[in-house]
């Protein structure tokens, strides 16, 4: 049963944490997407489709690859290029552009981390992302989608 207390997104159903989306019953990435103009409909059928049952254990959530990034400037990527690298905000939407399929982040259901293949965190990975060269890249391998 379902925490009385614990209020969700009116577009994807994920669970809200901060004051402002808890009294406005949407999250903050779904009112974004959709002052872009993007259907809340459009939303929740993308995430659906984005969203898998559980994300493998390696991977790595965008912030730790975020403070990878701040930690060695040297490699030569920022976190604006990882952001767009890995889709923007709009990761699941139809039009989103990766810089390469490795670069798609995960989410799991009920979750509201980004998740990202584990070589997106070493030196190698982030470079990549970096340059744009993604030739040393893994093939990320196929996982299951939610039902």
């Amino acid at each position: 049963m379902a925490d009385p207390k614990k209020v969700f997104c009116s577009v994807c159903s994920k669970p809200l944490s901060a004051i402002h989306s808890v009294n406005g019953t949407c999250g903050a990435r779904c009112d974004s997407l959709r002052k872009r103009g993007v259907n809340s409909e459009v939303i929740a059928t993308s995430l659906r489709a984005y969203s898998i049952a559980s994300v493998p254990v390696s991977f790595v959530t965008m912030a730790t690859v975020h403070r990878t990034i701040d930690a060695h400037p040297e490699w030569g990527c920022s976190v604006s290029k990882m952001v767009k690298a890995c889709g923007e905000d709009r990761p699941y939407l139809k039009d989103a552009k990766f810089a390469n399929p490795i670069c798609k982040p995960l989410i799991a259901i009920g979750s509201k981390v980004r998740m990202l293949h584990p070589w997106l965190n070493t030196r190698d990975g982030i470079e990549a992302m970096g340059t744009g060269n993604f030739s040393k890249a893994p093939k990320p391998a196929p996982v299951k989608k939610a039902k």
